[in-house]
């Protein structure tokens, strides 16, 4: 089910403007009467849309929105570094290949390059490629994430927050053990693909640990070194009681 995005910014500002203008000016006539937005007119001769009432014109604002979330998607690095987009994120086109970088809008503020790490026609499940915290304890890694991504343009999820057994409604969630194996994540060295661990030199955490709510069991895609070590692992050593953290997000493919 997709969510009204709320954020609206730049050059749409003053239409909401003068939409507020516009049931201030009616308040009168709105305390008797319910007003439709498809019943009053709208000039577009300023603002370049093409709808002539209130209601197609936030309609058609929210997609425009909607449509200025996706940046690009890259089916390869080397594509990206070519700058040779294509297209996946639109139901009803090619499904978005499993490590697809896709930059996404995820506020007013911030453009985030993501991977791709499931696809099913109509939803894009996806992980930051940054590390959105850096040398954080698992138990603490949730309630940072959640405040972080708070006003995200992204689709709620509801899981189960490990670390105090309670369901949750949050924007963001990590990677879970499964979905890493599923990659084809083991315990050897080198078993990651190379894209799931991008630019992480100390790892980060997933969902799942060992351990219970003990952080120092929790499990950690990635190595200690500079080098390109790629595991899904499970540690209880002091030296990786503390990781870094991602953002593995889902949202809905434009109609």
């Amino acid at each position: 089910m997709k969510k009204i995005k709320t954020i609206f910014q730049g050059s749409y500002k003053f239409f909401f403007g003068m939409v507020l203008g516009m049931f201030l000016a009616s308040g009168g006539v709105y305390a008797v009467t319910t007003i439709m937005g498809s019943n009053i007119t709208y000039s577009n001769a300023g603002s370049g849309l093409s709808s002539t009432n209130v209601q197609g014109a936030i309609d058609e604002l929210y997609d425009r929105v909607k449509e200025n979330t996706f940046m690009e998607a890259y089916l390869t690095d080397e594509d990206y570094l070519l700058g040779n987009s294509f297209s996946c994120t639109r139901i009803g086109q090619r499904r978005c290949p499993i490590g697809t970088l896709i930059r996404y809008r995820v506020n007013s503020n911030e453009i985030l390059n993501f991977r791709v790490l499931a696809d099913d026609g109509h939803t894009i499940v996806m992980q930051s490629m940054q590390d959105i915290f850096i040398r954080q304890k698992w138990s603490d890694a949730f309630s940072l994430l959640i405040d972080k991504t708070a006003n995200w343009n992204v689709n709620d999820i509801t899981y189960k927050n490990p670390t105090s057994d309670k369901q949750i409604v949050a924007k963001a969630r990590m990677i879970t053990k499964e979905e890493a194996e599923s990659l084809g994540c083991t315990e050897e060295h080198n078993s990651c693909p190379i894209w799931l661990k991008d630019n992480s030199n100390e790892g980060y955490w997933t969902m799942e640990s060992a351990g219970g709510t003990d952080y120092s069991g929790a499990y950690v895609i990635g190595g200690y070194s500079n080098d390109r070590v790629f595991q899904a692992n499970h540690y209880e050593i002091y030296n990786h009681s503390f990781s870094s953290v991602r953002a593995v997000v889902e949202v809905s493919k434009l109609d």
